[in-house]
């Protein structure tokens, strides 16, 4: 049996201000609820991957917990909206590793505020999947 062990940011990290700023400023409110990020870099494709968007619950509503249980061991990480994310791993290592691939690739993503910019192709990220 091996154990995940996860991290769970505050309210105050890139994820978060991402959906927060994309919203408020037009930039991307079609959000795509089942990959909230796009492909930036090879090391985020490596460590999150992709990063479903889990609904908006109250804090401590079973719901939440229900919605995350979801996406338990399909994801390395989750975006709970309006809360920040939360990430797992094979280890505590991995698990810091990807929050903060996911922290670097949000304020990338909110740096960039719509300029012409590269993503990895789906043949690229099929190929640092394997």
């Amino acid at each position: 049996m091996s154990v995940l062990l996860g991290a769970i940011a505050d309210d105050f990290t890139g994820a978060t201000d991402l959906c927060n700023t994309l919203v408020r400023r037009g930039m991307r409110t079609e959000i795509d609820p089942a990959d909230v990020l796009p492909p930036i870099t090879a090391y985020y494709v490596m460590r999150v991957g992709r990063l479903p968007l889990v609904p908006y619950f109250r804090p401590g509503d079973m719901a939440l917990a229900e919605a995350v249980r979801g996406f338990a061991g399909k994801h390395h990480a989750v975006l709970l909206a309006n809360h920040g994310p939360v990430v797992a791993g094979s280890s505590l290592d991995a698990a810091v590793n990807a929050i903060e691939e996911l922290e670097e690739t949000a304020k990338l993503y909110l740096l960039l505020r719509g300029a012409k910019t590269r993503y990895l192709t789906q043949a690229q990220i099929v190929e640092l999947q394997e």
